[in-house]
C-alpha cells in the first residue's frame, strides 16, 4: 500500500497514513535521535502506559491535542492498526450501550473477594461477595468484621 496524505478537519497540518510494510522499510527516518539524559521522563511516560495497557479491560483511551507531539506515535499506532480515531462528533456504534468498562462476572467478584478474604480485607470481600451473589460467603466476612470489633473493643475496655 502506498503512502497517502491525509488532512484533517480544522488543522493546517497533514499526517501520513501507513501500513505495516511501511515500518519495515529499510532506512525509515527516526523521528528523534534517543538521548538517555533528555529522555529520562520517557521512563515514567512508558511505565504508565505500561500499566494502563496492561490493566484495561477494554479499550485504552489515549488522548494528546498537541498532533506534533503525538504525530511518531500516531503514525506508529496506526500503522498497526491498533488505533480507531474517533472524531468530536463521531461515536463508537459497536460499543454503544456498552460504556467505558465491561462489567464484572460474578465470578470475577468472587475471586476479588477470595483474594480480599486472605489479606484480612473483609469489608471490601463483603462487597466483592455481596456482587457474586455468594450469601455465606458473605456473611462469613461480615462475621470476621464483627469478630474484629470485638475483639477492638474487648482490648479497650
Amino acid at each position: 500500500m502506498a503512502n497517502k496524505s491525509k488532512s484533517f478537519e480544522n488543522s493546517s497540518e497533514s499526517l501520513v497514513v501507513l501500513n505495516q510494510d511501511v515500518l519495515q522499510q529499510p532506512g525509515r527516518p527516526r523521528a528523534l535521535t534517543f538521548e538517555k539524559h533528555l529522555h529520562k521522563l520517557l521512563d515514567t511516560d512508558l511505565k504508565q502506559l505500561y500499566t494502563a495497557v496492561t490493566r484495561a479491560r477494554v479499550n485504552v483511551w489515549i488522548f494528546d491535542e498537541d498532533t506534533e507531539k503525538r504525530a511518531p506515535m500516531f503514525e506508529y499506532f496506526k500503522a498497526l492498526d491498533l488505533v480507531k480515531i474517533l472524531g468530536g462528533g463521531d461515536t463508537d456504534h459497536d460499543n454503544e450501550g456498552k460504556g467505558f468498562m465491561e462489567a464484572s462476572t460474578p465470578m470475577q467478584w468472587k475471586k476479588a473477594g477470595d483474594k480480599h478474604m486472605k489479606q484480612k480485607k473483609y469489608e471490601v470481600a463483603a462487597t466483592c461477595y455481596k456482587k457474586a451473589n455468594q450469601t455465606r460467603l458473605e456473611k462469613l466476612a461480615k462475621a470476621f468484621i464483627t469478630s474484629e470489633e470485638a475483639a477492638r473493643e474487648a482490648n479497650t475496655s
